[in-house]
C-alpha cells in the first residue's frame, strides 16, 4: 500500500462508518415496520411472487422438495406466516418502509430457505 493509500484510509474508514451508521435501524424500530399492517401486505405479495416463481422451479434446483413444500403451505396458509416472514424480511437492516417491491422480493428469496428448511446431504 502506497503512502497516498494510507493517507486516505482513515477517511474511507470514517465515510464507511457515517453512512452505514446512518442506514441501520435499531430493533425495536424494525420490529415495529414488521407489524405495521401495510408492510405485511406487501411482504405478503412478495412471499406469493416467491412461492409462485417457486414451484415452477427445475426439480434440479437445490433443495427444491423443501422450497416447493414450504411454497404450496404458504399459499394454503398465508396468514400463519406472513408475520414470521415480515420479520425475516426486516432483519435485514437495509429493509425500511420505503424499499421497493423489488427489494422486498428479493429479500423474501433470499430468505425462503430458512422456513422451508435444507434437505439432508445424499
Amino acid at each position: 500500500m502506497g503512502i497516498r493509500s494510507r493517507s486516505l484510509l482513515p477517511i474511507v474508514l470514517a465515510l464507511t462508518v457515517a453512512c452505514c451508521a446512518s442506514v441501520r435501524a435499531d430493533y425495536l424500530a424494525q420490529s415495529a415496520l414488521a407489524e405495521t399492517p401495510s408492510f405485511q401486505s406487501r411482504v405478503r405479495i412478495a412471499a406469493f411472487a416467491a412461492a409462485i416463481a417457486i414451484a415452477n422451479e427445475p426439480p434440479a434446483t437445490v433443495n427444491y422438495t423443501r422450497r416447493v413444500a414450504f411454497a404450496q403451505t404458504f399459499v394454503q396458509k398465508a396468514d400463519v406466516f406472513v408475520l414470521k416472514i415480515a420479520y425475516g424480511v426486516v432483519a435485514d437492516e437495509t429493509i425500511t418502509d420505503a424499499s421497493t417491491d423489488v427489494q422486498l422480493l428479493t429479500r423474501v428469496s433470499a430468505i425462503w430457505n430458512t422456513f422451508a428448511g435444507r434437505e439432508e446431504a445424499p
